[in-house]
């Protein structure tokens, strides 16, 4: 017989079920990061979720993989979503999968349409999430803490 499922105790929501909530938001993930004390702690977390979590290691390749660029304005106008954060949270791993059309030229889209694109995800995804995807053009992550040599020195090959 099927063993029932043990509870999960989260520790980014304190509830002892499986949900989305499980899965912890990329905004959490970095500020897990950015509350380690030492570069030695970061380096180690940066790896451990990069092991598990190919929407994040992904983020980190396109904030700072000098071969990456981004085709679209980065100080785009955008409006926070302002929805449910329950309906929000996670948002970012269903629409990480559109990150390429912001970053391949090859793509038979206009500027102004891939500009129009890129405000719409930033604002559909979590305010927290779209600050980070807004940084991302700019070569840089809202946590200051968290900087290219860090992530180049925990994950060698990443770019």
């Amino acid at each position: 017989m099927k063993q029932p499922q043990q509870p999960y105790q989260n520790k980014y929501t304190g509830k002892n079920k499986i949900t989305m909530r499980t899965i912890p938001a990329i905004y959490d993930i970095f500020k897990d990061i950015e509350a380690q004390e030492t570069p030695a702690k970061k380096k180690a977390l940066l790896k451990a979720h990069a092991e598990r979590n190919a929407v994040f290691t992904e983020i980190l390749r396109l904030a700072f993989d000098p071969n990456v660029q981004f085709f679209i304005d980065p100080e785009t106008k955008y409006k926070p979503c302002d929805g449910e954060p329950e309906m929000l949270y996670g948002r970012m791993y269903s629409e990480a999968r559109r990150m390429y059309v912001f970053i391949n030229p090859n793509l038979n889209i206009k500027p102004d349409k891939r500009q129009r694109l890129w405000a719409d995800l930033l604002e559909t995804v979590d305010p927290e999430d779209a600050k980070i995807l807004a940084s991302l053009p700019k070569k840089t992550l809202p946590s200051a803490s968290i900087t290219a040599k860090l992530v180049k020195s925990a994950l060698p090959n990443l770019w």
